[in-house]
């Protein structure tokens, strides 16, 4: 009797022949990376107004390498692109720690915040894009950049002990 259950057991769990698949990196699979390209597109098909782009990469403090500020056409529609910005988001995650995404909004002010990777974008208000005015703030300006270079070759250096 158990030599029919073990022989039953053995035709139940055949082993079929395994065709071998090439490996293939997982980046390579993975080409639909949030970029700042794909974050106008996606403010321009959604018609956000006066969308700005401001690098950030020659500044230290930034922890950002772009900071794009846009302006909806009303509170629902910032709302409503702001919900957009994070679905794409979501759509275009593989589950890996690559695509982190924050948001914060706030309906009372007019000001919606989406923090991804090294881009963060702004949906401001035409009220709070004039209040705040976040442009004239982190614009970099080359004149200040020279006058800070100045600035610094003035510094006298302490003589060290020796």
């Amino acid at each position: 009797m158990q030599e029919y259950f073990s022989q039953y057991i053995e035709e139940y769990y055949e082993v079929d022949d395994v065709v071998e698949e090439p490996f293939v990196p997982k980046l390579e699979e993975r080409t639909r990376l949030v970029n700042i390209e794909d974050v106008i597109s996606l403010l321009e098909k959604e018609k956000a107004k006066d969308v700005k782009v401001i690098d950030l990469t020659s500044v230290m403090a930034s922890p950002f390498d772009y900071m794009t500020i846009c302006s909806p056409i009303n509170p629902r529609h910032g709302k409503a692109l702001t919900e957009r910005i994070r679905q794409s988001l979501k759509l275009n995650d593989d589950g890996d720690s690559v695509n982190r995404q924050r948001v914060l909004h706030s309906t009372n002010s007019g000001w919606f915040c989406v923090e991804v990777n090294k881009i963060q974008i702004h949906v401001m208000s035409t009220e709070a894009r004039a209040r705040y005015d976040l442009e004239s703030l982190w614009e970099v300006n080359e004149n200040e950049d020279q006058a800070e270079a100045s600035w610094v070759d003035d510094v006298n250096v302490l003589p060290q002990n020796k």
